[in-house]
């Protein structure tokens, strides 16, 4: 598990369904990217759109090892 609170993030986007982050941890070698829902209660389909865009990064993990 990523031990957030030691990242720094920088928002790149924002489309109001979902907000895209770089976080930047002190001493890491990689930046990760976090993606979140843009307001505190999201529309049933911004939540579809980030479970779908979670299984396209799972598989971009899996293509790169």
């Amino acid at each position: 598990m990523i031990e957030l609170s030691t990242y720094r993030f920088e928002l790149l986007r924002n489309d109001k369904e979902l907000n895209l982050h770089r976080g930047r941890g002190e001493g890491e070698e990689s930046d990760i990217l976090v993606l979140s829902p843009a307001v505190e209660y999201p529309a049933p389909e911004s939540l579809c759109r980030l479970k779908s865009v979670r299984g396209a990064f799972r598989l971009l993990s899996l293509l790169l090892q």
